[in-house]
């Protein structure tokens, strides 16, 4: 991978996918302490923290070319159903029990639009990928036949001379 490879998939991946998540965490963290259920101090970690699980398996799930989403999507249900089982059951955990719904619905909401920015990127290097192969294929079966008949006329002229100049050498040798 080039370092120009790699800065587009910066900027077409990355940028837009932490860009939703750090907006996701602030309105989440924002309508957390409106809601003023919980006394975290530092709720915005965890819902960032989902966010982005949520975002980078929806992204990867996106642009994946295999069918992912029958394997994807119950790992992830699994998973919420685990954590939520386990800190409702314990409790010491107790002080998070408020903050999980936000967790929640930022790591589904982020595995969707990473699903939607995958999509969409795994739809770019279609395209580009399409166009690649029309190019191709145009080279291929015309500009490569365009240019044999050009290399096989100017054979033939190269040849119809070299019969001339002999057959001028055999007229003068007589």
């Amino acid at each position: 991978m080039t370092i120009a490879e790699a800065w587009t998939a910066f900027v077409l991946g990355c940028v837009p996918l932490f860009t939703s998540v750090a907006l996701g965490t602030a309105i989440l963290t924002g309508v957390s302490r409106l809601s003023g259920k919980d006394r975290l101090k530092d709720r915005w970690i965890f819902i960032f923290a989902f966010g982005l699980l949520g975002g980078v398996i929806g992204y990867s799930s996106g642009n994946s070319r295999e069918p992912v989403m029958g394997t994807i999507l119950p790992a992830l249900l699994t998973f919420v159903t685990a954590l939520l089982g386990y800190i409702f059951g314990k409790e010491a955990l107790q002080p998070f029990r408020s903050l999980m719904p936000y967790c929640v619905a930022s790591l589904v909401i982020h595995a969707f639009f990473g699903l939607s920015l995958g999509s969409m990127a795994r739809g770019r290097f279609d395209d580009f990928e399409r166009a690649y192969q029309k190019r191709l294929l145009l080279y291929e079966k015309v500009e490569l036949e365009e240019d044999k008949a050009r290399r096989l006329m100017q054979i033939e002229v190269q040849k119809a001379k070299t019969l001339k100049e002999i057959g001028v050498m055999q007229l003068k040798g007589d």
